[in-house]
C-alpha cells in the first residue's frame, strides 16, 4: 500500500507537468474506480464513458488543486461525482429530474431500510430508477451527503431531495420481493 501511494505521488507529479505518460498511467490505474462511479449515475455505458472522460479531463486540468497531504482517491471521487452531476444537469431536463415536492414525501418509506447490498445486485435496479431518484439515492447512501448538501449541489429544495430519496426506496422495494426462503429476487415486471 505504501508503494502504491508513492507511485501515485510520482504519477501526480508527472501530471502536474502535463506529462502524457503520467496522465495515461493515472488513467489506466484509476479507470475502473472512476468507471464504477460513473456507471452508478449513468443509464447507459455510453453515458458512463462520457462522464468518465469529463472526469479525467477535469482531473488533469485541475490536478494542481489536489492537496498531496490527503489521500488521492477521495479527491478523485469528488471530482467524478461532480462531473456526473454536471453531465446530468447538461443533458437532462431539470423538470423531468426533480418532479416531487415536499408535500409528496411518503414518510413510511423514509424510514425503510434497504436490503443489504450482498442480497441483490443494485446496479441492475439502479438503472431502472428515474434519474432524480437514482442521483439523490447515490448521493445520500453511497456518497454520504446530507439532504441540505444534496439540495445545494443539485439546486433543489431539501424537501425535493427527501421526497426523491423516499421515492427511490419505494421503487427499489417494488422491484424486489422475497421468496419463501427469505431471499430477494427481481419481480417479473422489472427489467432483467
Amino acid at each position: 500500500m505504501k508503494q502504491d501511494a508513492t507511485n501515485i505521488k510520482l504519477i501526480i507529479e508527472g501530471c502536474l507537468t502535463q506529462s502524457p505518460a503520467s496522465q495515461k498511467r493515472l488513467f489506466d490505474l484509476r479507470y475502473g474506480f472512476v468507471m464504477s462511479i460513473c456507471q452508478r449515475y449513468a443509464r447507459t455505458r455510453a453515458q458512463a464513458q462520457e462522464m468518465l472522460n469529463d472526469t479525467f479531463y477535469n482531473v488533469f486540468k485541475f490536478i494542481d488543486r489536489y492537496d498531496p497531504k490527503y489521500p488521492f482517491e477521495p479527491w478523485l471521487r469528488k471530482v467524478c461525482v461532480n462531473c456526473c452531476l454536471m453531465y446530468q444537469r447538461k443533458y437532462f431536463k431539470k423538470e423531468n429530474l426533480y418532479p416531487l415536492e415536499e408535500k409528496y414525501i411518503d414518510i413510511q418509506y423514509e424510514e425503510m431500510k434497504l436490503p443489504e447490498p450482498e442480497d441483490y445486485d443494485y446496479m441492475k435496479l439502479l438503472k431502472d430508477l428515474p434519474p432524480a431518484c437514482r442521483t439523490v439515492l447515490l448521493l445520500f447512501v453511497i456518497e454520504g451527503y446530507k439532504h441540505h448538501e444534496i439540495a445545494e449541489k443539485l439546486g433543489i429544495s431539501i424537501g425535493t431531495s427527501k421526497s426523491n430519496l423516499s421515492r427511490a426506496k419505494r421503487l427499489l422495494y417494488e422491484m424486489v420481493e422475497k421468496d419463501k426462503s427469505g431471499h430477494l429476487k427481481l419481480k417479473k415486471n422489472s427489467r432483467e
